[in-house]
This record gives structure tokens, C-alpha cells and sequence, in this order.
């Protein structure tokens, strides 16, 4: 379906600018924007689960870029209803096991994001790239798997990036 692909790229496009953000901030808020094209693609694609999972991924990540944004410690519960909501949402629309994988890699992106580091959040943005890449390659999810793939690459690019700044920081120190 060529809609859902076009909604894919623009998500790719968004969520590859995130993965290179300078701050949380900046990474939550495009991150929100992309899981709401991502949400719709996945949506005409007839892949429910996954759909919900980037729309509550979307919610939480607005959520968290407030916080973020006033410079507050984002409230452990939030972290926890975020987690359950999308158990109980995955119950609601389980399709298979295969319905496991948006599951999975949208915790691990919570988790990710609760954490404070960007560096730990965006070594999660890669491990799960690379699984979306395999899940989107069996969902013919051609557009996505392009994005998952220059995710991984920006992703790496970045880590180095801002790890080597973190290095020169510190010897300057």
C-alpha cells in the first residue's frame, strides 16, 4: 500500500533527524512526531499492535519531553503505567507471536528514554532498529527497513559523535 509507505518515510525521515539531536529534549519531541506517522503506516499496513504501540509511544513521548523540557525527573509511575498500558494494549490486539517484537522493542524504548543518558538511549534506538529492520522485512515494510537501516547507521554515527565530545570533556577536566 503506497500510503502507508509514504507515512513510513516521512516517520524515517523524523526519526533519523532524532537519533542525531544534541539533547533528550530534542530526541523525545521528533521521536513523538515520527511515531505518529509511524502509528498511521502501520495502521494501513493491517498491523494493529505495532500501530498502538507507536501511538502510545508517541503519548509517552510527549509526555516525557515536558518533563524533559522544565528540567524535572520524569515520576517513576509514569514509567510504569506507560509499560502496562502497552502490556494491556498488547493483550488487546495480540495477532501472534510475531506481535511480540513491537512489544518488546516499544519497553525497551520506555526504559530507554526514562533513563537520563542520551548515550544509553541511543544504544537502545540501535538494538532496536535492528530488530525493527527484521520485523519490517517480514511485514514487507520496504520504506521502514530503509529507515531502520540508516537509524542504525546515524545511530553509530552518533554514539562515536557525542562520546568522543563526552571524552574531551572529561580531559579537559
Amino acid at each position: 500500500m503506497i500510503e502507508a509507505q509514504v507515512l513510513s518515510l516521512v516517520a524515517v525521515i523524523v526519526f533519523i533527524i532524532s537519533v542525531s539531536a544534541p539533547t533528550k529534549k530534542q530526541i523525545l519531541y521528533l521521536q513523538a512526531i515520527s511515531n505518529i506517522f509511524y502509528s498511521a503506516s502501520y495502521f494501513l499496513l493491517n498491523l494493529p499492535t505495532t500501530a498502538l504501540m507507536n501511538g502510545v509511544s508517541a503519548v509517552r513521548c510527549f509526555v516525557f519531553y515536558k518533563y524533559t523540557k522544565n528540567n524535572k525527573q520524569i515520576p517513576f509511575i509514569y514509567l510504569i503505567i506507560f509499560i502496562l498500558l502497552v502490556l494491556i494494549l498488547g493483550i488487546i490486539s495480540y495477532q501472534g507471536i510475531s506481535s511480540l517484537i513491537p512489544i518488546t522493542i516499544t519497553i525497551i524504548y520506555f526504559i530507554s528514554t526514562y533513563i537520563k543518558k542520551e548515550k544509553y538511549t541511543r544504544l537502545a534506538l540501535i538494538i532496536c532498529a535492528i530488530i525493527w529492520l527484521i520485523y519490517n522485512y517480514n511485514f514487507s515494510a520496504y520504506i521502514a527497513m530503509i529507515g531502520n537501516t540508516f537509524e542504525i547507521i546515524t545511530g553509530f554515527i552518533a554514539l562515536h559523535k557525542y562520546n568522543n565530545k563526552e571524552m574531551k570533556n572529561i580531559e579537559s577536566n
